[in-house]
């Protein structure tokens, strides 16, 4: 496999970021892997109102490591799963406090900008003085 290429799994064409020598520009990398996304996953590129009943999530080692990364290292389900377990067995107590303002939890939270959570950047709101 070449250092251009992405490895996609048995039978996925690859993505190139060089094709005989030059850059492929960004718009045709683009558009190649809205193609293989919509080889690997028929529903994704479908409009969400013209799908009926339970989407179908194919078997294949992209979409399988996609998910992997998406609930470990994105979302921590391991964690929330153990956070869950103990509140159920009552080793963690929950306590609900009505209150003026949010908590600066819930306050992040709520004023997260869409995307917010994709990346490790700090956003510049975020770093701008509050009042």
């Amino acid at each position: 496999m070449s250092p251009c290429s992405t490895p996609t799994g048995a039978g996925t064409p690859p993505l190139h970021a060089t094709t005989a020598g030059s850059k492929v520009p960004p718009q045709i990398q683009r558009s190649a892997a809205e193609d293989l996304v919509a080889l690997i996953f028929p529903d994704q590129p479908a409009c969400l109102e013209n799908l009926q009943g339970e989407r179908e999530i194919p078997d294949h080692p992209l979409v399988d490591q996609t998910l992997e990364d998406c609930l470990t290292e994105g979302m921590d389900t391991g964690g929330l799963e153990r956070l869950l377990a103990r509140i159920e067995s009552g080793a963690v107590e929950v306590i609900a406090r009505d209150l003026a303002v949010p908590s600066p939890l819930a306050e992040e939270v709520i004023g997260a900008r869409p995307y917010a959570f994709l990346d490790d950047t700090a956003a510049p709101w975020l770093s701008a003085p509050r009042d």
